[in-house]
């Protein structure tokens, strides 16, 4: 039998690789813009005069600025701002709390405790991270005692033509509301 408390990291390996995970994905954040598929019908991200705005339907929705972390993007696209770009790993009260599996792949998972400016709407996020690339692979958004309000988990990746393994769908969920959101990444 394997000796699990051997994947844990030490202190200072679990505070870099949190940083550098971080860091990976708020890079990916800044850079990325493509189009997603939900029930049918596309969404695009498209950089517009320096910001980043959804498309659904020709209609043109701002993502960032004062929208609110939690007000859906449309109400056939109930994802919101803080599904999109994990401002929870910009938080600095953070706990590593041991390695896990997510999707048959090694990751090392964290608590991250909310800052005063959120309010008492939610408690903490458990976060997943890809062992390999440092990219979160699961979320969880806490509140009351425990429960899930929102949840992030990547569903399926895919090689690109670098060789290079990417996110080719995730799903999203609101366990409070009943909504179970599957995106395709087209590009």
């Amino acid at each position: 039998m394997r000796d699990v408390t051997a994947d844990y990291l030490p202190p200072n390996k679990a505070i870099e690789f949190y940083n550098f995970a971080r860091n990976q994905t708020d890079d990916l954040l800044k850079t990325w813009h493509g189009a997603m598929e939900i029930g049918g019908k596309k969404i695009s991200i498209e950089p517009r005069n320096g910001n980043l705005v959804a498309i659904f339907e020709e209609k043109e929705m701002p993502i960032g600025g004062d929208n609110g972390d939690f007000i859906p993007l449309c109400e056939e696209f109930p994802v919101c701002q803080f599904d999109i770009f994990f401002p929870f790993l910009s938080w600095r009260d953070f706990a590593y709390d041991g390695p896990a599996n997510m999707m048959g792949r090694r990751a090392q998972r964290y608590i991250v405790t909310v800052p005063d400016a959120y309010g008492n709407s939610i408690d903490l996020v458990k976060i997943w991270i890809d062992d390999s690339y440092g990219y979160p692979l699961s979320c969880e958004v806490v509140y009351e005692k425990g429960r899930t309000l929102r949840r992030f988990r990547v569903r399926s990746l895919k090689k690109d033509s670098a060789g290079e393994w990417t996110v080719s769908s995730v799903e999203f969920s609101m366990p409070r509301e009943r909504r179970y959101i599957h995106v395709k990444i087209l590009n």
